[in-house]
C-alpha cells in the first residue's frame, strides 16, 4: 500500500460539511495532513470529540487520538500507548512506563540498558535515553529506531528476540 493525500468527500448528513478523509481507500493510506487533525471510525479527519475520543473509534494509525481518564476513559487500540498527556502513540514518549496511562493501551516495560542488550546480542551500535535505557539499537546490521523498538519491547525476554 501506498501513501496518498487526503481525498476531500462531502459529507451527506445535515451539517453538508466536505471532510477530508482518512484510513484505508481504495487500497492507499490516507492519513489526515492536518497535524491536528485525529481520523474518526468512520474515516474522516476533524477535531473535535467525535474525530478524536479512543472510546468513539478514533484511528490512531491516520491521525491523533485522545485517550485516558482525561478524554472519556477510552483505550488506545492496535498496540498504541496512551501517554500521561492522553494521546496515542507508538514511540516511548507514549510507551515507556513512565510516560504511559497503564490501563488504556499498551504499556512498554523498557528496562534494559545497552549492557543488558551488548550481553545477550550481536550488537552493532546501541544508545540510551535519558534514563540510561535503549533508545536506539543495531542488530546484526539492522538499525532499530525508538518507534521500533516498541515491537521488541512487547518480547518478555530479549532472549527470545
Amino acid at each position: 500500500m501506498a501513501y496518498k493525500a487526503v481525498a476531500m468527500e462531502c459529507d451527506n448528513t445535515k451539517d453538508k460539511k466536505c471532510l477530508p478523509r482518512c484510513g484505508i481507500i481504495n487500497n492507499d493510506i490516507v492519513k489526515c495532513s492536518n497535524k491536528d487533525d485525529c481520523c474518526s471510525s468512520e474515516g474522516y479527519c476533524g477535531t473535535d470529540d467525535k474525530f478524536c475520543f479512543a472510546s468513539k473509534g478514533c484511528q490512531p494509525q491516520y491521525g491523533i487520538c485522545k485517550c485516558g481518564e482525561n478524554f472519556d476513559n477510552g483505550a488506545c487500540s492496535g498496540g498504541y500507548c496512551c501517554s500521561k498527556q492522553g494521546f496515542c502513540g507508538t514511540t516511548s514518549k507514549f510507551c515507556a512506563t513512565s510516560n504511559c496511562q497503564i490501563n488504556y493501551g499498551f504499556c512498554a516495560q523498557n528496562n534494559y540498558t545497552c549492557e543488558d542488550v551488548n550481553d545477550k546480542f550481536v550488537v552493532v551500535n546501541c544508545g540510551e535515553n535519558d534514563d540510561g535505557y535503549v533508545k536506539s539499537l543495531t542488530i546484526k546490521d539492522k538499525p532499530l529506531m525508538e518507534e521500533d523498538l516498541i515491537y521488541i519491547y512487547q518480547i518478555a525476554s530479549l532472549e527470545s528476540l
